[in-house]
């Protein structure tokens, strides 16, 4: 009961914005690094365990979709273009590097690997382009050294798009 009480009492202090603290002394503002990207819409951050950090950034808004993928370090160091149109939306990380979906064309997608940096970055995987392709229906998942797709297949050929069937997609990923 003791217990519940001191932890009914912390989480009372923090959400009144008193400071928490072992001892009677107050303790000052948290230390925050703040960085100022030239960068527009920014997103989709990926932590790797190497200290490198991806996300998603437009240099001119007006440029459209999809963003380019940026890499930083811990420090907040000035970002670094690493790959044109591409993703890290879903945030999927295996064996310390970022699954990054790439955009080279319109009617395209490929699947890279990525530890932050360029000669740390592979293609992966190539979706089949064209009227008869493969959308993904939901978030792809890790699954040990694959990465599961869950998707459909549309006919884009005629007035309305027309839809085949459903398709898994298993990739493996070394």
């Amino acid at each position: 009961m003791r217990i519940a009480l001191c932890v009914a009492a912390m989480i009372l202090m923090v959400l009144s914005g008193s400071a928490c603290s072992s001892s009677s002394s107050a303790q000052g503002p948290r230390a925050v690094t703040e960085t100022n990207l030239s960068l527009e819409g920014v997103g989709g951050p990926v932590v790797l365990g190497n200290g490198l950090i991806l996300f998603e950034g437009f240099e001119e808004w007006a440029t459209g979709y999809p963003p380019d993928i940026w890499v930083t370090d811990s420090a907040l160091s000035a970002p670094e273009l690493l790959l044109e149109n591409a993703l890290t939306s879903f945030n999927l990380v295996w064996q310390g590097q970022a699954l990054v979906f790439v955009y080279p064309a319109a009617d395209e997608f490929e699947l890279w690997l990525t530890d932050g940096t360029v000669q740390g970055t592979r293609f992966v995987y190539a979706f089949e382009p064209g009227p008869l392709s493969f959308s993904m229906g939901s978030s792809p998942v890790v699954d040990g050294n694959r990465l599961l797709i869950f998707g459909y297949v549309v006919d884009y050929t005629g007035p309305q798009a027309v839809y085949l069937g459903s398709k898994l997609l298993s990739i493996d990923l070394e």
